[in-house]
């Protein structure tokens, strides 16, 4: 019995497809960014006055900027996500729509993902124009702190206080940190 291959031309097309990735890749970072347009066009009134003039702004982002404010869409995304989240279990769990293993491994696996957002947050190299990524990276440390509260909060027999107060500090710590991404797509100029 022969060990060679019966079609040794197999391997040529997985060699195509990562050429044609490879090229396009190179081929799109190389284009220059995109124009942004902004057009503003005064409201029509009911009285006569003269046409409405529209003036057009365009204004070009350095690629690191715009690259810096689509990492701050996801993340910031990610964090309504995970606010959401954390009410959600918490909702179902005070209105008897779960058992009570279900919410500990809910909470279990909600908090390795809001530590791992927080470590997410905290590799974050933002541009040097913004200054308030400290308190970015602190709130979402916050919130993995809050996360680990819940879950002990929610393993008490007797009160439910420590979830509750977990809930409300992990609550306002992502609105401290939805406030430091606003800053910072401010500090980008996006």
């Amino acid at each position: 019995m022969s060990r060679e291959d019966p079609k040794p031309g197999r391997w040529i097309l997985p060699l195509v497809v990562a050429g044609i990735i490879g090229f396009t890749y190179v081929f799109v970072n190389a284009l220059p960014p995109a124009p942004v347009t902004e057009t503003t066009t005064p409201p029509a009134s009911d009285t006569t006055l003269p046409p409405a003039v529209s003036t057009t702004t365009t204004t070009t982002l350095p690629p690191a900027a715009a690259a810096f404010i689509a990492e701050l869409d996801t993340l910031e995304a990610q964090a309504n996500e995970l606010l959401a989240e954390a009410q959600e279990i918490n909702d179902d769990w005070d209105n008897e729509n779960a058992t009570f293993s279900g919410t500990e491994s809910r909470f279990e696996d909600y908090e390795v993902r809001v530590a791992e957002y927080a470590t997410a947050v905290a590799a974050v190299a933002p541009p040097p124009t913004v200054t308030s990524w400290t308190a970015a990276s602190g709130s979402a440390g916050a919130m993995a702190t809050a996360a680990v509260n819940m879950r002990v909060g929610f393993q008490d027999p007797d009160s439910a206080a420590g979830r509750r107060s977990g809930l409300a500090d992990l609550q306002a710590a992502g609105s401290e940190l939805l406030t430091a991404f606003a800053e910072a797509r401010d500090a980008v100029g996006g």
